[in-house]
């Protein structure tokens, strides 16, 4: 459709996990299986039911022991243990993954991290950046708002998070 847009494409061996997440604080994890192969301009299938104002902010593969991050425009950010999210079927509503209130924002980035040494830097619509290892982030439980990772003038937002893994990093 004319608002379309493919946002994310990963290579995967077929028996990981699907990880959506919105930007409203909802998450659904589905297997794999429940997408079927379509051609080229086939629309595909629905991965999560959206609420009104809402969008998927990220897509990834879930592996074993790996945790979801999220970071919200106010600057607030978590990690959560996947496995504190139940499978569900594909094209439900999900299931809570973060508390969003008018103080921590909207959801503006997620990742599913399995790295102990991947770092985050985040940058803020007035140009700040920040840069921290991503362990430093607390793990908490899904239905929390998470801790304050970058701090920001009132008028400011986080609009960018990369991650930055040990093994991306030039040996010097």
């Amino acid at each position: 459709n004319e608002d379309d847009e493919l946002a994310w494409v990963k290579l995967a061996n077929g028996d990981e996990d699907i990880m959506l997440v919105t930007r409203n604080g909802q998450a659904i994890m589905f297997e794999q299986e429940q997408v079927r192969s379509m051609g080229r301009p086939a629309a595909g299938v629905r991965g999560i039911r959206l609420g009104p104002g809402d969008e998927v902010v990220h897509m990834d593969l879930v592996r074993p022991e790996s945790a979801m991050l999220v970071i919200t425009d106010r600057g607030y950010g978590k990690r959560t243990m996947l496995s504190k999210y139940r499978k569900q079927l594909r094209g439900g509503r999900g299931t809570m993954t973060s508390k969003i209130t008018k103080k921590t924002g909207r959801i503006v980035a997620a990742r599913v991290l399995d790295g102990a040494d991947d770092e985050l830097i985040l940058m803020s619509a007035s140009g700040m950046v920040t840069r921290i290892p991503a362990k430093t982030v607390r793990l908490a439980g899904r239905a929390t708002s998470g801790v304050i990772v970058m701090r920001l003038k009132p008028d400011d937002r986080v609009v960018s998070v990369a991650t930055v893994s040990a093994a991306d990093e030039p040996e010097v």
